[in-house]
């Protein structure tokens, strides 16, 4: 172990990082330029390998006495059970960890067995490692918290701190750059093992997440803990020489002292579990899933002994975060049509929905995520209120009509604002508005900011039906819609103008129904690479599919049984059917490459229930949400009542809709 002398006279901020292994200039992949790392990283070569190490600075603290959380102040990460996939078996141990005596292990990689951690990265030849744990941090709590996939971007966090290879920098540092400017997902600034400017996406305020809530924890006590009650943690180690002669074989890696030695430089990490029986804890790296040619670690993961090369010291708090504000962005996959979670709320757990009035137009709708979980009325949109401006009439009056049916509602990257589409049938048109708070995106014709605004109408004289209606993995959105020749036609618009232009012809004829069962899913997506795209996935009606001919899916890609973030959920959908039921589908996605869906063929779909009562007309939203992982939907009754239905195993009648 290091001298008391040498711990009172450094401190670890896990600033002070080594880079990933890296062999020569030739395997470091290039920045936009061309341009390879700073020349300057201090480097140790062991075993013919290229390091980048960090710095260490004095620490006039050293005699400071651990401070203890106030454990009962944090958001739990569960109060109960994941809701398990339909037909699947429930979550294991949920319950015990609810005791007050902590488990002799926990592992969330294996924790209610589900994997809850993103795949290990490799930092390369830069003084990032703080930049990576605190990533890795983030995601595993959106995973853990909201449920969904949300991997994130080292290169945001890392250049918007303005730091360089070199400098190395600090957890808590890194914690309010995100609280203060967000991070945002990897495809908007993708990483490269280089100094370079700051270089993310156009719309990347609507494709961050925020923090909630962060603590730094200075006991072991307290980080195991945190580790069963919210999630993982941050941490920092003092590095040497033998920490690269470890091999997993060694079984926990514990420093020898050698006389005279002195640490090589600082590294930062995540810990992601411990485990008592053999003392240790269990750490993420950051420098990829192969050292010295064999796997490193148990592929990218470590065991470090309890009080190893400075893990447990004071001067050296670990951090954990809860109650983290999503990326909406990245929850698209996982919504359609009326109804979506926003991040609203005290847990940001809020559902926003938008239905039509009475009178056609629009009604803007709000369900707290605590307390009583309410709905409650937002605002009432008129929708055919125009001014007296010749020009703006004849641009936008094509849409000038009551809605029909129910709208289509999101919120997108671009400001981030809310956004709605609807059939007007009066004209054979969709019209879409869209609400900004802040100008990131123009309005028409000199309109106010703060206000909900409308684009130039869709399909004019050729709309027929229910929209789907998605923004696409580079941002642009996409409507599906019926045509009056009983086609499926697909129209797209780029955000600036606000103008939809026809795109292509899905279908010639046959189509009975279209509506919100169009999914922008993450099947074929890359998320580390921004050249690549997730496919539309699309459930429409060609015949009577066991209900009335006018009657749509509605269908979503879930976040249940997947293995990590490049992994497929699979597609749930719900159909009123014929004899007023809702029945509930469900398609298990883990050969849709190999074994994709062929039309007009059932394929892998399987019918796992019904609800409803013999009352339903329609279903017009689904989301899973975070709570639980339950899904939610709203059915319309044969009243035309809407009402919020939620799965948890079951499907039950929570609460009727305002209007």
């Amino acid at each position: 172990m290091p001298s008391a002398t040498l711990l009172s006279t450094l401190l670890l901020h896990a600033s002070l990082c080594y880079a990933g292994l890296i062999l020569t200039k030739q395997h470091i992949r290039q920045d936009l330029n061309g341009d390879f790392p700073d020349e300057n990283v201090p480097t140790v070569v062991h075993n013919d390998h290229t390091h980048g190490i960090g710095f260490f600075d004095a620490d006039p603290t050293s005699d400071a006495k651990a401070d203890r959380i106030d454990r009962s102040k944090w958001m739990r990460s569960y109060d109960t059970p994941p809701v398990p996939r339909p037909g699947s078996a429930p979550y294991d141990g949920v319950d015990a960890y609810k005791k007050k005596k902590l488990p002799r292990s926990v592992d969330w990689r294996d924790r209610f067995g589900v994997n809850w951690i993103t795949t290990v990265q490799n930092q390369g030849a830069c003084g990032s490692c703080w930049a990576f744990a605190t990533t890795a941090l983030i995601e595993s709590m959106i995973r853990i918290q909201h449920g969904t996939w949300s991997k994130r971007s080292e290169a945001d966090l890392f250049e918007a701190s303005s730091l360089t290879c070199s400098t190395g920098g600090e957890f808590e540092q890194a914690l309010l750059v995100i609280d203060g400017e967000g991070i945002a997902d990897t495809r908007c600034n993708i990483y490269y093992a280089a100094d370079r400017p700051f270089m993310a996406c156009g719309d990347r305020r609507g494709r961050t997440l925020r923090l909630g809530d962060y603590v730094p924890i200075e006991t072991p006590e307290d980080t195991k803990w945190w580790l069963v009650n919210i999630g993982p943690v941050t941490c920092g180690i003092v590095i040497y020489q033998d920490f690269f002669d470890w091999t997993p074989d060694q079984g926990v890696y514990r420093h020898v002292d050698v006389p005279g030695e002195q640490p090589l430089g600082g590294h930062g990490l995540l810990i992601v579990g411990y485990d008592d029986d053999q003392e240790a804890w269990i750490v993420k790296n950051s420098w990829g899933l192969e050292y010295q040619g064999e796997p490193e670690g148990d592929q990218g993961y470590w065991l470090i002994g309890y009080g190893e090369i400075s893990i447990d010291d004071i001067q050296n708090p670990r951090y954990g975060v809860t109650n983290i504000d999503p990326d909406r962005f990245a929850r698209r996959f996982h919504h359609n049509g009326l109804l979506y979670q926003s991040s609203e709320g005290k847990t940001h757990r809020n559902f926003q929905a938008m239905r039509a009035s009475a009178s056609g137009d629009l009604v803007w709708l709000n369900r707290t995520g605590e307390g009583t979980k309410k709905w409650s009325v937002t605002d009432e949109i008129i929708v055919y209120d125009f001014p007296e401006d010749e020009e703006f009439v004849n641009t936008y009056a094509g849409s000038a009509g009551p809605v029909t049916g129910q709208p289509v509602f999101l919120e997108s990257s671009y400001g981030p604002q809310k956004e709605v589409v609807y059939w007007v049938e009066v004209n054979s048109s969709f019209a879409h508005w869209f609400y900004t708070e802040d100008g990131q995106r123009e309005a028409p014709i000199g309109k106010e900011q703060n206000t909900w605004l409308q684009t130039a109408p869709g399909a004019v004289g050729n709309a027929t039906g229910y929209l789907g209606f998605v923004q696409l993995d580079n941002s642009d959105f996409t409507v599906v819609i019926r045509t009056n020749e009983g086609s499926l036609d697909e129209y797209f618009a780029d955000t600036q103008p606000g103008l939809w232009y026809f795109g292509a012809r899905i279908a010639e004829e046959g189509i009975l129904q279209s509506g919100p069962a169009l999914v922008q899913s993450n099947i074929g997506l890359n998320v580390y690479d921004d050249e690549t795209a997730g496919n539309l996935r699309l459930a429409t009606r060609r015949g009577v599919w066991r209900g009335y001919p006018r009657h749509t899916p509605v269908m979503i890609q879930n976040f249940w049984d997947t293995v990590d973030e490049n992994d497929n959920g699979g597609f749930q959908l719900l159909v009123a059917a014929a004899d007023g039921w809702v029945e509930h589908w469900q398609r298990i996605n883990d050969d849709i490459l190999e074994n994709p869906p062929v039309a007009g063929q059932e394929g892998k779909w399987e019918l796992v229930g019904s609800f409803g009562d013999g009352e339903v007309a329609h279903v017009w939203g689904l989301v899973q949400g975070s709570y639980n992982f339950a899904l939610e939907a709203v059915v319309e009754d044969l009243k035309g009542e809407l009402w919020h239905w939620e799965y948890t195993g079951e499907w039950e009648r929570k609460r009727r809709l305002p209007s």
